[in-house]
């Protein structure tokens, strides 16, 4: 069970991995998947995800997107010098999948992916840092060498703000 699955039970606080490499997580789910489920307005620094594989099936049974990452499946925070390795990824139907995050509302700040990211059919958003970047975001210094089967390197979708001013600032970024 991820770290914060879900509402009321996010995860806020600080979380510094001291650059300790995490092996062997492996999850089978639908909903905020990954290392943590949801931070909310939390940090997460110095995480290296290792040999791990997450997955979700077809998004049958929920209204919502699925939110899948190696590191946090939704981000409302901060990142800072994350990797993931060889955590591999595979959505299914409704899903936003991110080598790093899944669905990201914060920052993500010199952070890799080299692991796979394998969407399903049907309507999903895919990319080696983030599936989806909404709201007022930066994402800096950070690459994707990882295969991808569709969309973006580094973000699958960019949303609109509600705010109407531009949503994602991406700098000295590569995939």
């Amino acid at each position: 069970i991820p770290i914060g699955k879900d509402a009321p039970y996010v995860f806020k606080g600080t979380f510094n991995g001291k650059l300790h490499k995490i092996n062997g997580l492996y999850i089978i789910g639908f909903i905020n998947e990954g290392l943590f489920g949801y931070v909310d307005n939390g940090t997460i620094e110095n995480v290296i995800m290792g040999q791990g594989y997450i997955s979700t099936p077809s998004n049958t049974t929920y209204e919502s997107y699925s939110k899948i990452g190696a590191i946090a499946g939704w981000l409302t925070g901060n990142m800072y010098s994350c990797g993931n390795e060889m955590t591999n990824i595979h959505g299914g139907d409704s899903t936003y999948l991110g080598g790093l995050v899944g669905y990201l509302k914060g920052n993500i700040y010199n952070s890799y992916n080299k692991a796979s990211i394998t969407k399903g059919e049907g309507s999903s958003y895919s990319a080696g840092i983030a599936g989806i970047s909404k709201e007022i975001t930066k994402i800096y210094n950070c690459y994707n060498i990882g295969d991808i089967n569709s969309l973006g390197g580094i973000v699958g979708y960019i949303g609109s703000p509600s705010s109407g001013k531009k949503s994602t600032y991406i700098y000295y970024c590569y995939y």
